[in-house]
This record gives structure tokens, C-alpha cells and sequence, in this order.
């Protein structure tokens, strides 16, 4: 496999992400993991914040078609009351329901996270609100961290998931007897 950024030596990383569920990959030279610094930011596991860096590893990623460019990069607002997305990831708060439509894409890990869907489903008509234990709550939360592990095809990760819903769910049995 050719680097994507010089497209002349054979690429020996290869760089996947997970981001709401969609894969982005960077396939890359040696040499050309040198000049952006990929190789020291692997190596150190800590990484770099050397802007200059991550600007230019940015930009081959969405040259090369490994990243499409969203609202956030572009900074766009909602037309209807001029949120931008950072705006919202430091308050947490959409400002309308237009939000929804103009950060759709960003806010799907956010949605997922919290509620366990990206879509609304509302209650059930008759359906009483009914409060969770402290660890129901710990397990619906580890069942979605589990669909989410399995979807990205973290098995290891989804594996330690499955016992700890597993033996969580045990103790409460055995609690209730």
C-alpha cells in the first residue's frame, strides 16, 4: 500500500479511528511520518500538541479523503440562533432545534453516550417512570459501551464489557435472594 502523502514509498503505518461509529484510516511512509511527527507521537504515547503537527497530519487526512471536513472544522453556525459547536461542547446546550440538523453528525456520539440511541423514542403512552438503581444504571450504561465496542470491532474490549455486565448482574441476584 502506497503512502497517502507522498504516494511513492510504501506505507508502514497505518492509522485507524473510530468516531461515532465511521472508520478513518491514514496509511503512511516512514519518512513521511517523520516530517509530520506521527513516529514520536506513537512512540511516546502521550502525545504532542505541537499544533503545526496535527494541522498538517489534518490536512493530508482530508486531502487524501481519509477525512471529510464537518461543521466544527469549518466552524459553522446554526443559521437559525448562531450556535457553533464549541459553543455547545462547553455548555452542553443546543440553542434550538435546528442545532439538531446543522450538528447532526457531531452530536451522535454525544446522543448516543447519554441516552443509549441516537434517536428519540420517547416514552410509551401509559408507561410510568420507574428509577434505576445506582447499578441497572451501571449496566445500561456498560450494555451500550458493549454495542458500541462490538460495532467498532473492539473485541477485547467488548469481551471485559460482556463479564462486567456479566458479574454485576450476578451480585444483584444474588443480593435479592
Amino acid at each position: 500500500m502506497l503512502c497517502q502523502v507522498c504516494k511513492k514509498r510504501e506505507a508502514v503505518i497505518h492509522i485507524t479511528e473510530y468516531i461515532g461509529g465511521v472508520k478513518k484510516e491514514l496509511h503512511i511512509c516512514e519518512e513521511c511520518a517523520k516530517e509530520l511527527g506521527v513516529i514520536g507521537m506513537l512512540k511516546e504515547m502521550d502525545i504532542p500538541v505541537d499544533e503545526n503537527m496535527v494541522k498538517k497530519l489534518f490536512e493530508v487526512m482530508v486531502q487524501g479523503g481519509v477525512v471529510k471536513t464537518s461543521s466544527v472544522e469549518k466552524k459553522e453556525r446554526c443559521p437559525v440562533c448562531g450556535l457553533t459547536f464549541e459553543e455547545f461542547k462547553e455548555n452542553g446546550l443546543l440553542g434550538c432545534s435546528e442545532c439538531y440538523t446543522t450538528f447532526k453528525e457531531e452530536i451522535k456520539p454525544y446522543l448516543l453516550n447519554i441516552h443509549g440511541s441516537i434517536k428519540h423514542v420517547g416514552k410509551k403512552k401509559g408507561e410510568k417512570y420507574v428509577a434505576l438503581s445506582p447499578v441497572e444504571k451501571e449496566i445500561k450504561r456498560l450494555k451500550r459501551e458493549l454495542e458500541v465496542a462490538v460495532e467498532e470491532e473492539r473485541y477485547e474490549d467488548a469481551a471485559r464489557i460482556r463479564d462486567k455486565i456479566k458479574e454485576l448482574m450476578d451480585n444483584a441476584k444474588k443480593s435479592n435472594r
